[in-house]
């Protein structure tokens, strides 16, 4: 079996439309969705790399909403099911609580910070599962996630 190398691994990506997600996002999270690179026909490509990106250079809650593109991919009909996370649209519990989590993870307690988010704990964000939050994580453990908060 071939594996791919850590440019191969980042570089892999999907196409989308940013406007499957923009209008459900709360307002200016998805800006940054149409600087990814263009494609025919209105669609764009988001990368792993992107994803990570999106931490260090835009903020934690664009880094969960870059999670949600790559995760979901070119499949528009699950968009509006998996676009439900961001439909009360509270973008200062958002913060909050992304900011909390990136500090526990940046604390070295990664296995407190996934357990905050699960269903019931401090840190869950409603229809926000494990599926799409451990892309959160991975991104926010990054180096140079952002700390700061535009929020605040």
């Amino acid at each position: 079996m071939e594996y791919l190398d850590d440019d191969g691994v980042l570089s892999h990506g999907f196409r989308f439309r940013p406007s499957w997600w923009t209008p459900r996002a709360p307002e200016g999270w998805g800006g940054f969705l149409e600087q990814l690179p263009a494609q025919e026909r209105g669609y764009h490509r988001i990368a792993r790399e992107d994803l990570l990106a999106a931490a260090t250079d835009r903020g934690l809650p664009q880094a969960l909403l870059a999670g949600y593109v790559w995760g979901t991919g070119n499949s528009a009909f699950l968009v509006g099911r998996r676009a439900r996370v961001f439909r009360y649209k509270d973008a200062q519990r958002f913060d909050d609580s992304l900011h909390a989590v990136a500090e526990t993870l940046r604390s070295g307690n990664a296995v407190e910070a996934y357990t905050s988010m699960l269903r019931g704990q401090s840190q869950n964000l409603k229809h926000l599962g494990a599926s799409f939050f451990t892309k959160f994580l991975y991104a926010a453990s990054r180096p140079g996630a952002a700390t700061a908060s535009p929020m605040r």
